[in-house]
């Protein structure tokens, strides 16, 4: 099949790629910043991150990719390239990568990205489906005879699958994420506080003070803005209470993506799932009480994993050993 010891899993956020021996390896944002008219690269990585909201009118901050799937080709194949030269001590080429990609990825979107990412340097390329990835990645049997459930909370998206005898047997998927959460505070501080913010002020607030449900202490932070009334600097006094109203919406829907796929499975399968519970992954799952949130809902207990973020990258990893060990796994699908 193929001989990697690279793993890529394509962020909206982060592009992480591990190794079979020495895990993540990168982690880094996924963004590129050029110059609207020329297209010139001005930044990658974590320096066009930090521009989001502050670069001017002259340049456009971008992510490349966006739920596993590739929005700008040209700018993704010049992110991938940088981080190939650094991992393989400046040689142009790869010889072999585990590729992690969406379930229900269309055949025209699979040779897009084929192509992408072999002009970015890599020779040869395995697919993995991410929810086989950060089943693996959450410790999971693959093989076991025994119905399991997992759910990942990204950056642009969310997703929740059951896996049976290592196949995937229900899938359900929202467009709601990490991402869709910091415009959602940004929109509520707007109408609330009469108060514009920015994208990263968002994203800090949901990291400190953001909750899916109640927290036993509120918890506040200052935030400074622009106010929209007088266009002057604003500062506010944000309260826990507000990150929980402002993200209600966007957990309810995740929610509802993962009972989706229980109510499309047997009572059977929904009696393994909870005996085992609900396995959850990605950096949203990290939010606090979002665990607590889908175990009220769900009647079923929550495993958060202590490497959420990384789940999908080490579990496609991890996926190779386990080839390796048992030629006979279909883990993968070659190109």
């Amino acid at each position: 099949m193929f001989n990697s010891e690279i793993a890529i899993d394509f962020g909206a956020k982060n592009i992480k790629i591990s190794s079979v021996s020495k895990g993540i390896i990168i982690n880094e944002p996924a963004y590129i910043a050029v110059n609207k008219t020329t297209r010139q690269v001005n930044a990658t990585g974590r320096e066009a991150y930090q521009m989001i909201g502050r670069a001017g009118n002259k340049t456009i901050v971008e992510a490349p990719f966006s739920g596993g799937r590739i929005k700008s080709f040209s700018e993704a194949e010049f992110v991938l390239n940088r981080y190939i030269k650094r991992i393989s001590s400046g040689k142009m080429f790869l010889p072999a990568a585990a590729i992690s990609i969406p379930f229900g990825v269309t055949e025209t979107e699979r040779i897009a990205a084929t192509n992408v990412i072999e002009n970015a340097g890599i020779r040869k390329i395995a697919y993995i489906y991410e929810p086989i990835a950060a089943a693996i990645g959450a410790g999971m049997d693959i093989e076991s005879d025994k119905a399991f459930l997992v759910a990942d909370i990204g950056a642009s998206k969310s997703f929740a699958a059951i896996i049976h005898n290592g196949k995937i047997s229900a899938y359900s998927e929202t467009d709601i994420g990490g991402i869709s959460m910091n415009n959602s505070i940004i929109k509520y501080i707007r109408k609330k506080y009469d108060t514009e913010i920015g994208f990263l002020s968002a994203e800090e607030l949901k990291h400190t003070i953001g909750c899916a449900v109640p927290r036993e202490k509120a918890l506040y932070s200052h935030v400074k803005g622009k106010c929209l009334t007088t266009d002057l600097p604003k500062d506010n006094i944000v309260t826990s209470e507000d990150m929980e109203a402002a993200i209600k919406e966007d957990a309810a829907k995740i929610v509802s993506c993962i009972l989706s796929v229980l109510s499309d499975t047997t009572a059977s399968n929904v009696g393994d799932i909870a005996s085992q519970g609900i396995f959850l992954t990605g950096g949203g799952s990290l939010l606090y009480g979002m665990d607590a949130l889908v175990t009220s809902k769900s009647n079923i207990e929550v495993n958060t994993m202590p490497n959420a973020e990384d789940a999908v990258a080490l579990g496609a990893a991890e996926a190779i050993k386990l080839w390796n060990k048992n030629k006979k796994l279909e883990l993968f699908e070659t190109y």
